[in-house]
């Protein structure tokens, strides 16, 4: 008797906001799948409820603290030809999303993936954004500590730099932004596809002035163009280089030094001391 083929792994975009943005071919998928793997089982029924959608799917909890554990046991499933769909609360999985264990042990499985394109509040934002360019990169939510010193590290990486923001963070994140690469002119977008949905573009100086009014509520989609190194110039860096080697200082000591000093890493100065040493 031949093995039962597995079933298929349906990756389903939700919408960001409004319910009338999900697709006709997701409406079929949720209707004929076994199981729906949900971040948030509660929100996904709210939303088959708003749309009067019915299925005798069932409902698992699929997200980021119970992942390392339900991705095995999904996988089961499908080896035994069960389909499923997985969804995050809003947007497509795996952007900032649980997805990638279950998506890994698929691939290594043999179960076949399929996605079902959906709204991203990425993409979204970057279509509505005046920040030109043809590259950007996309950074998630920013670490808690030393976000600026790890924005720091995708100076020159692309055209816009896209990272979200949580409200009570957002001042002080674009505050250091000021101090640390100056007045750039950037967008932000918050509850797109929602009633109160805001899209800006604007200085950072002018943004803070107008959040410190009034913090709005819900997540931010920041958007910035390319970032440059700030402050000391490399002309600057390698006079002051210059000045340190005449004074007989270490490669490692100069490097550290100038390292606090500018916006360019040890490697990077490190670099230029070996260049400078050579010329």
């Amino acid at each position: 008797m031949a093995n039962k083929s597995p079933g298929t792994l349906y990756i389903v975009g939700l919408p960001i906001g409004n319910p009338a943005d999900l697709t006709f071919r997701a409406v079929d998928i949720f209707k004929n799948v076994d199981i729906v793997a949900c971040e948030d089982t509660r929100e996904f029924k709210q939303l088959l409820a708003a749309l009067k959608i019915e299925t005798n799917a069932r409902m698992l909890a699929y997200h980021e603290h119970n992942e390392t554990q339900s991705a095995p046991e999904l996988i089961k499933f499908l080896l035994a030809g069960k389909s499923i769909a997985l969804v995050s609360d809003a947007g497509t999985p795996g952007i900032s999303d649980p997805g990638h264990n279950i998506l890994k042990l698929a691939y290594e499985a043999d179960v076949p993936v399929t996605v079902i394109p959906g709204a991203s509040s990425v993409t979204s934002s970057l279509s509505v954004s005046p920040v030109g360019g043809k590259t950007f990169v996309f950074l998630g939510f920013l670490p808690s500590k030393n976000p600026i010193k790890f924005l720091s590290d995708y100076v020159g990486a692309a055209d816009r730099i896209v990272f979200f923001e949580a409200p009570h963070r957002i001042l002080e994140t674009l505050k250091s932004i000021l101090e640390t690469f100056g007045d750039v002119q950037f967008s932000f977008h918050r509850e797109l596809t929602k009633h109160f949905e805001e899209s800006k573009f604007l200085k950072i100086s002018d943004a803070i002035s107008q959040i410190q009014k009034n913090v709005p509520k819900g997540e931010f989609v920041i958007i910035l163009p390319r970032l440059d190194h700030p402050g000391l110039s490399k002309e600057k860096l390698v006079e002051k280089i210059h000045s340190l080697l005449k004074q007989d200082m270490k490669d490692s000591d100069i490097a550290a030094q100038m390292a606090k000093e500018s916006n360019f890493s040890r490697k990077e100065i490190y670099k230029i001391i070996q260049d400078i040493k050579s010329s």
